[in-house]
């Protein structure tokens, strides 16, 4: 298998579990009788002991999209051509503080951990990917495309695709303009792997946040200019077309 027929099988399996978890969504907490939905699996509520207003109780995770994305390339490992591992131990070592840059460690420092890695009928490492949800820390961000740029985890010396992918609820720009921005930091610190950054806004009372997205994430669009993102390959998933730009 090539990297570009890999990368059409990873993209194809973003969308898919995209719109998997904007069909969870739209079912929200409703009940549905049986065969009106394409998919079981809803949401959670949360706990209503917590202070959360009537339209904010859904519990919307980076768990659910991994969820969703595993069950896909399941049809894809079938016949033995690919495997997959959760949770799968770095090759490099890493220095994660709470407030400081994360950084690479050439002595020292610690193992992190990718959220889902596939591996070819060899179990050689071929993609590693991240999942986000919402608006989590500055530094979140930037250790998770640390790890992913971070060309010591090419270990079984063949190309590997990287992935971030992020589902959001609420589209807001500054705030996603301030983690890029937190991120584009990193480069020159001699990470050179490109990262596929892929991102869906969950379609809200007929809302599509994604055209904002789209228009945004264009070549003269401001989220871009302001990030000067490099080594980062911007993608987002087009609610309509059911795929990914």
């Amino acid at each position: 298998m090539t990297t570009k027929e890999l990368k059409n099988i990873i993209d194809t399996i973003i969308a898919e579990a995209f719109d998997t978890v904007q069909k969870m969504y739209s079912n929200k907490e409703v009940a549905h009788e049986i065969g009106n939905t394409s998919v079981a699996q809803i949401f959670p509520q949360y706990s209503t002991c917590r202070n959360y207003s009537a339209a904010n109780i859904t519990r919307v995770s980076e768990q659910e999209l991994r969820y969703a994305f595993v069950n896909v390339l399941q049809k894809h490992c079938a016949g033995g051509k690919m495997f997959f591992s959760i949770e799968t131990p770095t090759e490099g070592s890493y220095k994660f503080p709470k407030k400081d840059m994360p950084k690479i460690m050439k002595t020292g420092g610690q193992s992190g951990n990718f959220d889902l890695v596939i591996h070819d009928e060899e179990f050689n490492r071929i993609c590693l990917i991240e999942f986000k949800c919402n608006y989590p820390e500055l530094n979140a961000f930037r250790k998770d495309f640390l790890k992913l740029a971070n060309p010591k985890e090419d270990r079984d010396e063949k190309e590997v695709l990287r992935y971030f992918i992020h589902l959001i609820v609420n589209y807001e720009k500054a705030k996603l303009t301030n983690r890029l921005k937190a991120v584009s930091k990193l480069i020159g610190e001699g990470l050179n792997k490109n990262v596929n950054y892929v991102l869906y806004s969950l379609c809200r009372d007929n809302k599509n946040d994604n055209t904002n997205i789209a228009n945004d994430f264009s070549s003269d669009g401001e989220i871009g200019a302001n990030a000067d993102i490099k080594g980062f390959s911007l993608h987002w998933f087009d609610e309509k077309t059911k795929t990914i730009i």
